[in-house]
């Protein structure tokens, strides 16, 4: 036999199976901390609330910021100069 088959034949009966007894408990821990709550629902709410609040006023300021750009542009435009 060839040391290459011999080598995969080891992998696959020790090296694999002994690898997974390791790896599945490890999963199975991260699972579990990644399915926990990390508050109640009604913190989770107010947390989203604050958050659509934020962004509101972005938008906000950046719809305010765009009208001025327009009207610092519009006067460029009419006249022709163009820098």
């Amino acid at each position: 036999m060839d040391v290459e088959k011999i080598i995969i034949i080891i992998f696959f009966t020790l090296v694999l199976p002994a690898s997974w007894m390791f790896l599945v408990p490890i999963a199975k821990r991260m699972r579990r901390e990644t399915e926990r709550p990390s508050g109640s629902q009604a913190d989770v709410a107010a947390e989203l609330d604050r958050v659509n609040a934020r962004l509101a006023e972005l938008e906000e300021r950046v719809d305010f910021a765009e009208r001025l750009l327009a009207q610092q542009r519009d006067p460029e435009r009419l006249t022709g100069d163009r820098t």
